[in-house]
């Protein structure tokens, strides 16, 4: 064993059990933020498609057409938005439809900001908990008869590093949730955006349930 696993195991054993649901939350902060970016990077790339396939679906005048010719596009998203399309050909408020599929892919891809908060508040309590698990270690130390030395070391020593290993999980993460919460502004603006853009040319197509605009010739 090289000196650097060496010192890492030592590093890890003298932290004591607590280590372990910290290293547990570790891997599942990075886990979830890793998963949550790379969903909303995709619903913004997708989002972006739909914009551009918009204008081309409307042009056949029908809810049905527009809702046939958008799950032609195969994306996740531009499905979803077509059967909001196939609600509004059944007969339901186009705009209603359209707003519950925005909402709903807005819950989908929120599901996981809340976790990822709370992972993050978790690792600096469980590295509380590690210190005064050492505390409490430390203070028996004072009061027996064994070797006061060591057991002073041995507990300070937990309590710091259950503490510093708490912080360095709950940093990233912290910045991790503001990115996060970043993407998912930005998801529910180019959201809201395709909502529009599907009302406005169905207006301009005569559709019912579209944003009529007039030109200004």
């Amino acid at each position: 064993m090289n000196t650097g696993t060496a010192g890492l195991v030592s590093y890890w054993t003298a932290g004591g059990a607590v280590m372990i649901p910290l290293g547990a939350v570790c891997f599942l902060i990075w886990r979830r933020f890793l998963r949550s970016r790379l969903d909303l990077s995709a619903e913004l790339r997708e989002a972006a498609a739909v914009e551009n396939a918009v204008p081309v679906a409307l042009r056949t005048g029908s809810w049905k057409g527009a809702a046939d010719s958008l799950a032609a596009e195969g994306g996740p998203l531009t499905r979803r938005f077509a059967a909001a399309l196939a609600d509004a050909a059944s007969g339901a408020a186009p705009s209603d439809a359209l707003l519950a599929c925005e909402e709903d892919e807005m819950k989908r891809l929120g599901e996981g900001t809340g976790m990822l908060s709370a992972l993050t508040v978790t690792a600096p309590l469980l590295g509380l908990l590690g210190t005064v698990i050492g505390m409490v270690q430390t203070f028996r130390a004072v009061g027996g008869t064994g070797d006061l030395t060591s057991g002073v070391a041995e507990g300070i020593s937990r309590a710091l590093i259950t503490t510093q290993f708490g912080l360095i999980v709950a940093i990233p993460g912290v910045f991790g949730a503001v990115h996060v919460r970043r993407l998912l502004r930005q998801a529910r603006v180019r959201l809201a955006r395709c909502r529009v853009l599907i009302l406005i040319e169905a207006g301009r197509n005569g559709m019912d349930g579209g944003i009529l605009i007039e030109n200004a010739a």
